[in-house]
């Protein structure tokens, strides 16, 4: 800033860019939250959840094990403004992600400048999965918004901040850690870092994270017996065994299964087998995270941006911290969700590759990067979801549905829109064991698709494409890419 109090022509820019970011990245997903779109798998579980804690329940899913603190959110905001549960969540992201924007800008802003720090702004308003994230039953931009602006709060503490500064980042990383207990990584790193210089407020820092984090804690033990950290580390073992595997989404998906059936109990692997895990995983990552957290336009400018930052000597904090804390998730987690605030974080880098571009060559690339990014941002506008054919089976089913009905299913979409119980099918033993199950209950839809059911019910899935007696297909429903849902109704009684 210059004397007299004026602001720099590079500041200003920076300044407007930010502004411009944050008013697109609030447009785009006000406009993707409008379209009618099937919710995620573990939407339906968060959404469950929170009715569940609203009616005065247990603050633990009775069958996947999911963390409280998102879906406690959603009740408290009920209480004021009511509405849909999911209605809620879906604002709840829109407006946190926005204004994770922000909070994103204060952090790479310390780094890059104002300037650099307002394009990596504009990436992530527009970044396709940040809009997908920001405008669904995700807790992703709530999260992102809580770690980000604790990582904030921290890189002005290192600048020699006083207690407060510690404080508030405790407050921040504590509050997520209800939703993403690995945040606690970010805790004990930063207060190792910052107890060499300030003791006590490194202490402080992981003392207020640990203070807010502590009720979970023994709500866990009271909920399982068991001293753990949360509910979920069962379920992370045994995601990481899928690793490696012949065909790694697909075993992925079968474990998702057992732990969704409360078989989510493993055991430690040996230090062999971490190792490698752990090397086959940062193998596979760009499978199964960089491709969707970077578009190839938007990982260019990373490449560029971490050149040039490399170049500049400005590798600091923004890159190694992230780094660092997500070294043991290499072992145990490689879902895209949970690598998502990282990749922001590292993805920062991404407006220097703008910002050092020389006047009409700068506008270029953000008219470029804008060009490929947007499209896919707004795809939701004009192409149906993967699951639509769910969404209008479930939609369907409620309309139509008579009596005691129990929908059978590897996935929770139809029974969540039909609003019945949902049953997982048992494991494949012929025609007959998928009788014998379902003579257990008075009726039951049985929704058969080429996609879930086909791949972990293979030879029932053949052996249906003739119905027996005892099946009949009351609808189906198409959706895209060649996707069916067929909807078979069992009905004891009518039995031949």
């Amino acid at each position: 800033m210059e004397l007299g109090g004026r602001i720099d022509a590079p500041k200003q820019r920076g300044f407007l860019v930010l502004a411009v970011a944050v008013a697109i990245g609030l447009a785009l997903r006000l406009a993707v939250v409008q379209v009618p779109r099937c919710i995620n798998t573990d939407g339906v579980y968060f959404v469950q959840l929170t009715e569940q804690i609203a009616a005065g329940g247990s603050w633990f899913h009775p069958t996947v094990a999911i963390t409280p603190g998102y879906s406690a959110l959603i009740v408290a905001i009920h209480a004021v403004l009511g509405g849909s549960f999911e209605q809620i969540a879906c604002y709840l992201s829109v407006f946190s992600g926005a204004l994770a924007i922000i909070s994103a800008w204060f952090v790479w802003r310390r780094f890059f400048g104002e300037e650099a720090a307002g394009f990596s702004c504009l990436l992530l308003a527009v970044g396709p999965l940040s809009v997908q994230y920001g405008s669904g039953v995700f807790y992703e931009p709530l999260s992102l918004l809580g770690l980000i602006t604790g990582f904030a709060l921290w890189v002005r503490l290192e600048k020699g901040g006083s207690w407060i500064w510690g404080g508030g980042v405790g407050l921040c990383w504590g509050a997520v850690a209800w939703m993403k207990p690995e945040v606690l990584l970010w805790s004990a790193l930063g207060g190792i870092v910052t107890a060499r210089r300030q003791l006590r407020v490194g202490i402080l820092l992981v003392g207020v994270t640990g203070l807010i984090y502590l009720p979970y804690i023994l709500m866990v033990h009271e909920h399982t017996g068991k001293w753990q950290i949360a509910t979920k580390q069962g379920v992370n073992l045994l995601v990481a065994q899928a690793t490696g595997e012949a065909d790694f989404g697909a075993k992925l998906e079968q474990l998702r299964e057992a732990g969704a059936q409360g078989l989510e109990k493993g055991s430690l692997p040996g230090a062999v087998a971490l190792v490698r895990r752990a090397a086959i995983n940062i193998y596979l990552v760009h499978r199964y995270a960089i491709r969707e957290s970077w578009p190839p336009i938007l990982l260019a400018m990373v490449a560029i941006g971490m050149f040039l930052a490399w170049r500049g000597r400005l590798l600091g904090a923004w890159l190694w911290f992230p780094m660092l804390t997500a070294l043991p998730l290499l072992v145990f987690l490689l879902e895209t969700r949970v690598w998502y605030t990282i990749f922001v974080m590292v993805s920062g880098v991404a407006g220097l590759a703008i910002a050092q571009a020389e006047r009409w060559r700068r506008w270029l690339l953000v008219i470029v990067s804008l060009s490929f990014l947007l499209p896919e941002a707004l795809r939701p506008l004009y192409r149906l979801d993967a699951d639509a054919a769910e969404h209008q089976a479930g939609i369907w089913l409620k309309a139509n549905a008579r009596g005691n009905i129990s929908v059978m299913d590897r996935k929770p979409f139809v029974a969540y829109y039909a609003g019945l119980p949902q049953i997982w099918p048992p494991a494949q033993s012929g025609l007959e064991g998928l009788k014998g199950c379902l003579q257990g209950f008075e009726s039951v839809v049985l929704v058969v698709d080429n996609r879930y059911f086909k791949s972990s019910r293979p030879e029932w899935f053949d052996a249906l494409s003739c119905l027996p007696p005892w099946l009949r297909e009351i609808a189906h429903f198409d959706g895209p890419e060649g996707h069916r849902v067929r909807l078979l109704l069992y009905a004891r009684g009518e039995e031949s």
